[in-house]
Formats: structure tokens, sequence, C-alpha cells
């Protein structure tokens, strides 16, 4: 059944500028192209809410199915780039 899954995030307050741009560059270069190669993916979106491109950032993925994101965070070889997501 389709699902959609939103994940929010708010980066930290001392990130310079400079660290920001990286981040978002990151997550358009690196990040999606790898989230959408899983398989059952149907599309992942990104969403910056009030605050800017450092508050309120919205991940919104489309599915097939629940355990897409649970595939996709589970898989070693996309564990780095997931972790590194969900740090800054």
């Amino acid at each position: 059944m389709p699902t959609a899954y939103v994940r929010r995030v708010s980066l930290k307050a001392s990130l310079s500028d400079a660290e920001v741009v990286a981040y978002w560059r990151f997550l358009q270069e690196e990040f999606l192209p790898v989230a959408l190669r899983v398989p059952g993916m149907r599309s992942v979106k990104l969403y910056s809410g009030a605050g800017g491109l450092r508050a309120n950032i919205r991940y919104v993925f489309g599915m097939e199915d629940a355990s897409v994101y649970e595939r996709m965070i589970a898989t070693r070889k996309l564990q780095h780039v997931v972790a590194k997501t969900y740090a800054a």
C-alpha cells in the first residue's frame, strides 16, 4: 500500500552559513540520488519550513509500502549517508 513518511530535522544554530550550504548541497547531490535508488522508493522531497534553510526541514518519502524506509536505513551501503543526513 502506498505510504508517505515525513521526517523533520532542524539544523544546529551553531552551524556557519557555509556549513548549512554544504549540508543542503549534500542532501541534493548525495542523499537524494541514493535514496531514490532504494527499491520501492517512489519519491523523496525536501521542504524548508519557517525559519529559512536551518529550521524545520522536512523530508517526505513516497514509498510503495512502509518497509521501504526500514530497508533504506538498514542497508549497510546507505547507513553512512543516512546517518550524515540526520547528524547536522
